[in-house]
């Protein structure tokens, strides 16, 4: 039962990725993409997460920045729900542009098996409801993400890798597929980092890859 539930999140993400290896070359950018989470434990199963992110592209002109605020619940073992909002900024292009705001309700479904002792496999299904500058839109996310925790001395080390998916109301097709492979390190009783490096191939509205560099600081309270 469990391998029917996988496959509808599975196939769209190996469709996306065969979309992605496939794809016609496009100009490369390269971007580093920094976040902020800061997480608050409300009850056994309830978790309040704050976030701020941001990107600067290669040209070193563009800044985005995104402050969110999530709500996560813990069913049992293999299924959570999210649901969360986002607010999103970003800057002009040129000169004489103006700004765009995005306003972004999230909502989740996560459900992990442990494939054997150690190896962990998560399908995460995200429903974005989207309203950038009055105009609104939905996009759907699948993302699988195999990790695998090692314990190194006083520390815990999970490689992971990434593979998502994103259909677009807006082009009516997946416009999207990211791949990322990393590694979350502890830092002590608190605080965590997640380096990574990620590849984005987005085909509407215009062809584009992007290679980025990401590091993500948490912290659990």
């Amino acid at each position: 039962m469990q391998s029917r539930s996988a496959a509808p999140g599975a196939i769209l993400t190996m469709l996306g990725s065969f979309a992605f290896a496939g794809a016609a070359v496009a100009e490369t950018h390269y971007e580093s993409w920094p976040e902020l989470d800061l997480w608050y434990r409300l009850t056994g199963a309830l978790r309040l997460e704050l976030t701020g992110s941001g990107t600067r592209d290669d040209s070193g002109d563009r800044t985005d920045g995104t402050g969110a605020i999530y709500l996560d619940y813990r069913m049992n073992d293999p299924i959570s729900w999210r649901v969360g909002f986002d607010y999103v900024n970003t800057l002009p292009d040129g000169p004489g542009q103006n700004n765009s705001v995005e306003r972004r309700v999230s909502l989740d479904f996560n459900y992990r098996w442990h494939l054997g002792d150690e190896l962990l496999l998560t399908d995460r299904t995200r429903l974005d409801l989207r309203n950038i500058e009055g105009d609104d839109s939905y996009r759907v996310r699948n993302r699988l993400r195999f990790e695998r925790p090692f314990k190194l001395a006083r520390t815990t080390l999970v490689p992971y890798f990434n593979a998502e998916a994103y259909y677009d109301s807006r082009y009516d097709t997946v416009s999207r597929v990211r791949l990322e492979a990393g590694g979350v390190v502890s830092l002590g009783k608190i605080w965590e980092a997640d380096l990574y490096i990620g590849r984005q191939h987005d085909s509407a509205p215009a062809d584009k890859d992007t290679v980025g560099f990401g590091i993500t600081i948490s912290a659990y309270f």
